[in-house]
């Protein structure tokens, strides 16, 4: 069908419209672009597929800590990151071979996603206060959940499996946008979680105890292995079987006629789940996490969409759940969160698994794992780095392509748009990088280069006295680009956004897109530990986030605390490290004026502290208890 003729008055205005940089009335839409055949959301700032994987930032991880064997063909890793970001450095693994099932196949088996139902966002003023908070909601909400879609569709294994865990309030918009990203024909099962031991109040309306969760395959060659559950009693039942010529199944018959019965002691798992949630009460699962999902349920998942050694991709880990089940089943998996919180959490749960019930009761240590940061870095493990191992960091964190080379004996690292990236070999000399290294690289390779050259470099290596970032010689361009560098404005078109910390509980799920990348910057507090008769007092009398100007604080309310987004606390810290016991967040901290009571019974010789501002940087802080009150 033709699209309808636009008259020259119309085309006059649309033109007029467009060249004063306006947007059109939306009654040209039908007659301007062809639409699509299948369903799908429309609305504004709706990016294309294309845009999103090509735009979208990866970051390079960087561990913190490995528990388990030091040298394993496989650590899990549970890392900390704006997953959108993550997600795109995951595929760009994937594309170097490095995402393998247990039977050789490239990338993610199974990917189960509980993201956030209700969103917030919370924008802060230039000195740090809480400026206001923003609901996050309708097109936006979709947009940010539909580009990380795009991106786990691109990563999952040709027969794997993606879980969109949802509640009914926005499952009919990711219905159709799952259409749209995989494909109607790929929809496998819309699951309903019945929670049957939730308790309501009167709500005036039927209570709601359930969630969906969307099942969706890559291709129609998803792998799924049924999953069955046994009966309360042993049940006669008809026996069916498959007619090849009615291409349907029917009664079995005997050789008499009669019907054949079979005796089950099980039944296969449908699409309902009746699966009790975790109640406050819950001493043998329940962790001090909002939004936790029992095991069972991410069990059942993973058991029937994946094979033992087969990768789980969770993107929301929140308390971890899925890294825990994908464990105990002997799965593999990869856990990310942008919460620190849901980090130590996950961590905590992983190191303290046990089996068995009372005094059989054994601790089961989980495979190698690596605690991973992507996008907020410590720059003082960089510079423990080897030359090979800073360029292969540098080279991901600017965005370039590896590719070794040289120009008139000038080693060349890799490309950035097609210009050189050269690597100040930091490892040679024992001078620093400053102008006259940049002219003397020019006088060896201008004849050789077009217009731009990248130089990155160590800033401990750096001339202090190198202020460019842009150095100009003849017709060439120089970039100097230091590591850390937080933003550069002639490489990325975006303003960075760091990653924010809940200063609530009800924060914890906000959905809030963070970009770009950023160094650690320690924060400072003054705080007094005193042992009172039945507990010990921690009070925090200063808070300095990590990277305040100090001329700034002095103009913050409430000593510059309310950028405390979490207090954690070890209460026997040991040679295992730290282990998260307990947590305040700084709004519960705020409302008790800032001090946080621990019953002296639940301490051990030595606490150890660990204070989150509200951009992830973190303090730690040791506590040795004595009988006085000091």
């Amino acid at each position: 069908m033709s699209l309808p003729v636009l008259s020259d008055a119309e085309i006059k205005a649309i033109t007029k419209r467009l060249k004063a940089g306006q947007p059109l009335d939306d009654q040209y839409r039908d007659r301007l672009f062809q639409q699509s055949k299948d369903a799908e959301v429309v609305y504004s700032g709706k990016e294309s597929r294309g845009s999103v994987l090509a735009r979208t930032m990866g970051v390079p991880f960087q561990s913190v800590k490995r528990f388990g064997d030091h040298d394993p063909a496989w650590a899990n890793k549970l890392v900390f990151g704006e997953n959108l970001q993550v997600l795109k450095t995951l595929l760009e693994m994937k594309q170097r071979g490095e995402l393998r099932n247990a039977d050789g196949t490239n990338g993610v088996r199974v990917c189960y996603i509980d993201p956030p139902f209700a969103t917030r966002r919370e924008f802060r003023g230039s000195r740090g206060q809480t400026a206001y908070r923003d609901r996050v909601e309708g097109a936006e909400f979709i947009e940010f959940l539909r580009k990380r879609l795009i991106l786990i569709h691109e990563l999952l294994a040709d027969d794997g499996t993606l879980y969109l865990h949802l509640d009914p309030k926005k499952g009919h918009y990711m219905k159709v946008v799952l259409d749209e990203i995989f494909g109607p024909d790929r929809f496998r099962n819309e699951i309903i979680w019945w929670y049957y031991n939730k308790m309501q109040g009167n709500v005036g309306r039927f209570p709601a105890n359930h969630d969906c969760i969307y099942v969706y395959g890559k291709t129609a060659d998803s792998y799924f292995e049924p999953v069955f559950e046994e009966r309360a009693e042993i049940t006669s039942m008809i026996q069916r079987v498959w007619d090849g010529e009615k291409k349907r199944l029917v009664n079995a018959k005997g050789p008499d006629g009669k019907v054949l019965y079979i005796e089950r002691e099980d039944k296969r798992i449908d699409d309902v789940w009746r699966l009790s949630m975790l109640q406050p009460a819950d001493r043998t699962e329940k962790v001090d996490y909002p939004t936790q999902k029992p095991l069972s349920l991410l069990q059942l998942a993973i058991a029937a969409s994946s094979k033992p050694g087969d990768l789980v991709l969770d993107a929301f880990a929140g308390s971890g759940t899925a890294a825990i089940a994908a464990e105990r089943l002997g799965r593999r998996w990869i856990a990310v969160d942008c919460g620190k919180l849901a980090i130590y959490t996950t961590q905590q749960r992983l190191l303290s698994m046990t089996e068995g019930k009372g005094r059989k009761k054994k601790a089961v240590p989980p495979a190698p794992f690596d605690v991973v940061h992507a996008g907020l870095y410590d720059n003082n493990r960089l510079n423990d780095l080897s030359f090979a191992e800073f360029e292969k960091f540098a080279l991901e964190l600017f965005g370039c392509a590896a590719s070794p080379s040289s120009i008139k004996d000038i080693a060349i690292s890799g490309t950035r748009g097609g210009d050189p990236v050269h690597i100040f070999p930091f490892d040679e000399t024992e001078a620093e990088m400053g102008i006259e290294y940049v002219q003397t690289l020019h006088e060896r390779i201008a004849a050789q280069v077009n217009s731009v050259v990248y130089v990155i470099a160590p800033d401990s290596r750096c001339d202090p006295y190198l202020f460019e970032n842009m150095i100009t010689l003849d017709r060439l361009t120089y970039f100097v680009l230091r590591v850390p560098y937080s933003v550069i404005e002639a490489l990325h078109d975006e303003e960075f956004r760091p990653i924010g910390q809940p200063f609530s509980v009800e924060e914890v799920n906000d959905a809030l897109d963070a970009y770009g990348f950023d160094f650690m910057d320690l924060p400072e507090a003054k705080l007094t530990a005193r042992r009172l008769k039945d507990s010990v007092r921690i009070s925090i009398k200063e808070f300095r986030r990590g990277g305040l100007d100090p001329d700034v604080f002095a103009e913050l309310e409430n000593q510059g605390r309310d950028d405390l987004s979490v207090a954690m606390v070890d209460l026997a810290y040991g040679d295992n490290g730290f282990q998260l016991d307990q947590h305040r967040f700084g709004e519960d901290l705020r409302a008790n004026d800032w001090k946080w009571d621990i019953p002296v019974d639940d301490c051990g010789d030595k606490l150890r502290l660990v204070l989150i501002d509200t951009f992830g940087n973190e303090l730690r802080q040791t506590i040795e208890l004595t009988k006085g009150k000091k």
